[in-house]
């Protein structure tokens, strides 16, 4: 038993994206039983804007387990928009033709909420992949979005706001093509975010620190690097990006509460 939530889209802009639930339930003595509804559809934002050319390219679930934010990405040669909507309740007023002892209807519907743009394409983009729900201010939680020029951008989870940028620079073993420039082409977060892993159009595999112990932006705090240790030993979950921002004098630390 269980639920699948669907989103998908054509790429033009013209063109709604619906949503759908797909829910599976199996019994003992029957086959499994599959129903479909349709849910709330809604139009990217820049679809506003009559003299873009602008394709969707990205279309992905902010969290695996909870489809109530959806990312959108957009863009063309020269630009591109990633948005982000939530699903909401949200009053609306009645016609007075209709209005009876209620003069506003409480629906559910997507609502745009805020956007990242850049002068470059996106390329990839990476949302969590860790089952916490809310904000929890000991966690850094975040979109990685990757773009053509080789910039990469953390967004911040909850406001949507970029929080800190890096730049693929590669230089090419081979000195007759001397310098190359690359871009990520995919990229996935690890289990808990403390890595960024990429890969770029030529084959080549990235492992970032995304987050860290000193620098305010991007700061975990020690409890919580001790609760995801705790958490995978408990899941037999691997734990080699939690050791990746620890430092020595609180590995001892962590360890010695651990066991």
């Amino acid at each position: 038993c269980g639920e699948i939530h669907i989103a998908i889209s054509d790429g033009r802009l013209s063109s709604p994206i619906p949503t759908f639930h797909i829910s599976l339930k199996a019994n003992a003595d029957e086959p499994c039983t599959i129903k479909t509804k349709s849910g709330c559809g809604f139009f990217a934002k820049c679809h506003s804007d009559p003299n873009s050319k602008a394709s969707i390219t990205h279309l992905r679930f902010m969290e695996r387990e909870d489809p109530l934010t959806i990312i959108v990405g957009a863009g063309d040669a020269s630009s591109s928009r990633v948005e982000m909507w939530k699903l909401q309740y949200e009053q609306r007023e009645l016609h007075p033709l209709f209005q009876g002892t209620e003069t506003s209807l409480r629906l559910l519907q997507w609502v745009y909420h805020s956007a990242v743009t850049s002068p470059s394409p996106a390329t990839a983009i990476a949302v969590p992949r860790f089952p916490i729900r809310g904000s929890d201010p000991s966690l850094f939680q975040y979109v990685a979005i990757a773009y053509s020029d080789g910039l990469v951008k953390l967004v911040d989870k909850t406001r949507f706001k970029t929080v800190t940028t890096t730049n693929l620079d590669i230089t090419d073993l081979n000195d007759a093509e001397g310098k190359r420039s690359a871009y990520m082409c995919y990229m996935e977060q690890s289990f808990t975010g403390c890595v960024l892993m990429g890969l770029d159009q030529y084959g080549s595999l990235y492992a970032m620190k995304a987050v860290n112990t000193r620098d305010p932006l991007t700061e975990v705090a020690t409890p919580f690097l001790v609760g995801m240790l705790e958490y995978a030993a408990c899941t037999l979950r691997d734990w080699w990006d939690i050791m990746s921002v620890l430092k020595p004098g609180m590995l001892f630390h962590s360890l010695y509460v651990f066991y």
